[in-house]
């Protein structure tokens, strides 16, 4: 009976002794599923967040016009008040959207290489704030990828912690115009997969304590049931982490999909928005245009009514007069009409080959015919055909030729000369005359549509204008100096077509 009883309490000792045994191994087995379930948690969500980040940015480089962004640089540089750019106030509203609409928290923000610096600066920011000008303490990683964009980190610095990924933007010629940078930090995104493991815990919490209990019930009755639950158990864990990824990422694919429509409908309101101005802007310069060619078309009508209501009777030689001054008004009116033509058609002319400038100068000069007396050079530095429009620049020489032969004129001796040559990447054509000069008051209006600042000028006020919206273009400038009795330079300065 002795024995009995000792066997009892050794069966039931060692009862307790499994539960126990199995009660620690099934706390530890469950401390290291959440401790793996974290670790991967943190790295699948961090991967994520890249990938998220990155999305963001590579949609808004799209977005950022090389060209203005270089503007605004300009703009800051030059303490012009690039806060009052209109390009500057819809970039704002941009990146205003982008970091409300992707709950972000931190600023979307561009940053480039400014003039004589290898460092980086900010120039376009979310927020209230403007950080332009701010120096960037850049990552090396940065630095490294900067032409070619990526993601890092988490990387410290003195803000905090963070995750972030950049995108560079190009300017037409290939250049590198600054690069657009989206930030997390570090705390919220480590608060967001502690929610979730905490979620977790609680859950594993609950279903350690139930099959505690049924564990406690079948190990009393029999261990083949113990061991057939806990392999229930296994599967069970399985088919919950299996599910609960499959819901992971489901809903980061479902909110993925829900961003880039959002960004896709603010995208196409700016591009509204933008071609709207553009319309209403080209319909007032038509409006400007056939109001003032009303006016021009008329005089020389006008005219020539008046010489045929002279007498039929005038002397041979007074007709022939008469005659000359008819053609000679004709052919101002064709010459407007030449220009308004011009003006109206010069958008459409895109086609682009290879030219060599100097035979293309030649040319417009041939069809000038300046007047004998006036000396003309041209000095080729460039030594080779260029791929440009040979349309568009034909037009930009003659109307600025015509101007420097026929102001040339009033010089006792008369000269106009063409440089051709090669300067910070971009070819120029520079175009002088020792004719009179203009003043700033004429100086500040040469491209106003129909403007003529001398009464020596025979022209119509278009020559100018007309320059100046093919040298816009093809993506060019154009720069005039001009002192009184001194003559004029005007430069000229294009990339080339890659």
């Amino acid at each position: 009976m002795v024995n009995v009883e000792q066997n009892l309490k050794r069966l039931k000792q060692l009862r307790v002794a499994i539960l126990v045994t199995m009660f620690l191994s099934f706390g530890v087995f469950t401390t290291v599923l959440i401790y793996r379930s974290y670790l991967h948690q943190t790295k699948t969500l961090r991967s994520s967040k890249l990938e998220y980040l990155s999305a963001i940015v590579k949609t808004l480089a799209l977005q950022i016009d090389a060209n203005e962004h270089d503007q605004i640089v300009g703009a800051f540089l030059a303490n012009n008040g690039h806060e009052r750019l209109s390009e500057f106030k819809a970039y704002k509203q941009l990146f205003n959207k982008i970091e409300e609409k992707n709950n972000l928290h931190s600023s979307v923000y561009t940053l480039c290489k400014l003039k004589n610096s290898t460092s980086l600066h900010f120039v376009l920011n979310s927020g209230k704030d403007h950080f332009t000008g701010n120096p960037y303490n850049a990552p090396e990683f940065l630095l490294d990828n900067y032409e070619l964009g990526g993601v890092f980190g988490p990387y410290t610095d003195d803000h905090g912690t963070w995750l972030s990924a950049f995108e560079p933007f190009f300017r037409e010629d290939g250049s590198v115009a600054g690069i657009v940078q989206a930030d997390i930090k570090l705390n919220k995104f480590q608060a967001e997969i502690n929610d979730n493991i905490l979620k977790k815990s609680i859950n594993a919490l609950w279903q350690f304590l139930v099959l505690m209990v049924v564990l406690i019930i079948l190990t009393y009755y029999s261990g083949k049931y113990v061991r057939k639950a806990q392999n229930g158990l296994a599967e069970l864990s399985l088919f919950l982490r299996k599910r609960n990824r499959e819901l992971v990422d489901a809903r980061t694919t479902i909110e993925a999909k829900n961003n880039e429509l959002q960004l896709l409908n603010s995208t196409l309101e700016h591009k509204v928005g933008t071609r709207t101005q553009q319309l209403n802007a080209k319909n007032k310069e038509l409006e400007a245009l056939m109001y003032h060619a009303s006016h021009r078309m008329k005089s020389p009508v006008v005219n020539i009514q008046g010489i045929l209501q002279l007498d039929a009777n005038a002397e041979a030689a007074d007709l022939h007069d008469y005659l000359r001054y008819i053609s000679r008004e004709n052919n101002k009116q064709v010459r407007l009409l030449d220009y308004l033509s011009l003006s109206v058609n010069i958008e459409y002319l895109s086609s682009y080959q290879f030219v060599d400038l100097a035979e293309l100068i030649r040319n417009v000069v041939q069809k000038i015919q300046p007047d004998e007396g006036i000396q003309f050079s041209l000095n080729d530095l460039l030594k080779k055909p260029l791929k440009t429009s040979s349309e568009l620049l034909s037009i930009i020489v003659e109307c600025v030729l015509e101007n420097a032969f026929h102001f040339a004129k009033q010089a006792d001796q008369p000269k106009v000369s063409v440089i051709l040559r090669w300067h910070n990447e971009k070819f120029e054509i520079e175009i002088t005359d020792n004719g009179q000069g203009m003043g700033n008051d004429i100086l500040c209006r040469v491209f106003d549509m129909f403007y003529v600042g001398s009464n020596y000028s025979k022209g119509n006020g278009l020559g100018l204008y007309i320059a100046k919206k093919a040298v816009e273009k093809l993506n060019g400038e154009i720069e005039i100096k001009s002192k009184e009795e001194q003559g004029t330079t005007v430069l000229l300065s294009f990339n080339e077509i890659g």
